[in-house]
């Protein structure tokens, strides 16, 4: 066989394996959340965070379709306007990383937010009173799965840190499997 020869098979065998996996993926296309989980993610130790009252807050909107917004609600505390960053992260595997940094709403100036609302009959707690202090425009690129906005005030010392929970969905797929975070019963005990 000459190397022209070779040099064609070689080449009509390529295009046909690289066709033969395009064709593959087009008819079954990869899970965004398979190739998401692989990229690589941030430490846990980057974007874990202790429960600190000294700054905390929660979503408006606990769980928001891609291209949406989610608005947070944040207290600082101390009643003097201080810098704080909001950090938002997409938890998964990420090669044992628990996480991935995907964008920075910071530096923000927050402020102490009015006492919440409280109802002694039945002990609720309603913080609806609180301004928003920041927002997110979840990109319609963004991959379906649970978040977290990791608040920092360095000001108020090195522990100043603490997490919000947010889902965000892709209501347009369909998909035979459902994961369904417990909000219900984490709120409570939060």
């Amino acid at each position: 066989m000459d190397c022209k020869h070779l040099h064609s098979t070689i080449r009509r065998l390529s295009f046909s394996v690289f066709f033969a996996f395009a064709l593959i993926n087009f008819a079954f296309g990869q899970n965004p959340i398979v190739t998401e989980n692989a990229l690589p993610g941030t430490p846990q130790a980057v974007w874990d965070a202790g429960d600190n009252s000294t700054i905390e807050g929660y979503a408006q909107e606990f769980s928001v379709n891609k291209g949406d917004t989610v608005h947070f609600k944040i207290t600082v505390e101390s009643g003097a306007m201080l810098a704080y960053t909001v950090k938002i992260y997409r938890i998964g595997w990420y090669q044992g990383n628990g996480a991935r940094f995907i964008t920075d709403l910071g530096p923000l100036s927050g402020d102490q937010q009015p006492s919440c609302n409280y109802e002694t009959a039945t002990g609720k707690v309603d913080c609806s009173n609180w301004a928003i202090s920041a927002e997110w425009p979840v990109p319609a690129t963004a991959v379906s799965g649970v978040y977290l906005a990791r608040l920092d005030c360095p000001a108020l010392g090195p522990n100043s840190k603490s997490v919000i929970l947010f889902v965000v969905r892709d209501d347009a797929v369909n998909s035979p499997v459902l994961f369904k975070t417990s909000d219900a019963t984490w709120q409570p005990y939060n």
